[in-house]
């Protein structure tokens, strides 16, 4: 009994261990953390990776992440640590959402435009002490001002 007890206790160990999640940091993946450096493509590179490998969590550390449109995939979860901060780009052009047609299109979906989004994704969140600054009113201001010099 206590042999099988033992087997039994070793079996699921070796399950949970084969069943943890994936960890990136997402300064070894690439990002800077200083507010100026836009994030965008190691950022959704890394949450792409975690998803191939059936999920995980993107970790960020203390500092400032400029980022445009990151698309979470199912099974990854956005951890940002206290002193954490996701900036949003204040260019409309990270965006892919964003368009310079002067005549808008009939489609109403604009899930692309957002700052973080998810298609038919499940398992997925955003935790940490960190935060989300969407800077939504340079990005508006940015927008406005393209309108005035005729870009738009």
């Amino acid at each position: 009994m206590k042999k099988q007890f033992i087997f039994i206790l070793y079996s699921l160990f070796l399950c949970v261990g084969t069943i943890a999640a994936t960890n990136y940091n997402v300064l070894q993946q690439g990002a800077v953390g200083d507010g100026k450096t836009l994030n965008t493509k190691s950022l959704q590179s890394a949450i792409d990776a975690l998803h191939a490998k059936g999920g995980g969590q993107l970790y960020f550390p203390a500092g400032r992440y400029l980022t445009g449109s990151l698309q979470l995939k199912s099974n990854v979860t956005l951890y940002l640590e206290k002193e954490a901060v996701l900036l949003g780009s204040t260019s409309p052009y990270d965006y892919p959402g964003f368009s310079t047609e002067k005549e808008l299109k009939v489609n109403n979906d604009h899930f692309d435009q957002a700052l973080i989004y998810a298609e038919g994704a499940e398992n997925i969140g955003i935790t940490g002490e960190g935060c989300i600054d969407g800077q939504g009113r340079e990005l508006a201001l940015t927008i406005d001002s393209l309108h005035h010099t005729g870009e738009l």
